[in-house]
C-alpha cells in the first residue's frame, strides 16, 4: 500500500502533497460527520447509564470507567474515519458510506446492549 502511496504522489510537490492530503481528509471527514455525531452521543448515554446503574449499586464514581468510556469514543471514531480514508484514497469512487454504516451500527448494537443492561440496574 506504501508503494501505492508514494506512485500516486511521486509527480507531485510536497506543498501539494499536503493540500490533497488535507483535501481528502476534509472530504472524508465530511461524509462521515454523521457517523460520527452518532457515536459520540451513545457513547454519552452510554456512559451516563453506567453511572447510574452504578449509583444505584452504591457504588462511587470511578475516573477509570469515564477514561474507559473516552478511550471507546476515540477508538470507535478512529476505525470509522480510518476505514473511509482507507478506501478514499484507495478507490476514490468507491462508496464507502455503506461500509462505515454497517461499523456504526455494529457499535451501536454493542452500546444499546450495554446500555440496556445498566438500565436494567437503575
Amino acid at each position: 500500500m506504501i508503494e501505492q502511496l508514494e506512485n500516486y504522489f511521486r509527480p507531485f510537490s510536497p506543498v501539494t502533497v499536503v493540500t490533497v492530503f488535507a483535501a481528502t481528509v476534509l472530504a472524508v471527514v465530511t461524509d462521515i460527520r454523521d457517523f460520527i455525531f452518532l457515536v459520540v452521543i451513545v457513547t454519552a448515554l452510554n456512559w451516563m447509564a453506567g453511572y447510574l446503574a452504578d449509583r444505584a449499586k452504591g457504588q462511587p464514581y470511578k475516573h477509570k470507567k469515564t477514561m474507559q468510556a473516552v478511550k471507546e469514543l476515540f477508538l470507535t471514531n478512529a476505525i470509522l474515519f480510518f476505514v473511509a480514508l482507507t478506501c478514499n484514497m484507495l478507490e476514490p469512487g468507491i462508496d464507502y458510506k455503506l461500509l462505515v454504516k454497517a461499523l456504526t451500527g455494529i457499535f451501536l448494537i454493542i452500546y444499546a446492549r450495554n446500555i440496556t443492561r445498566n438500565l436494567r440496574v437503575v
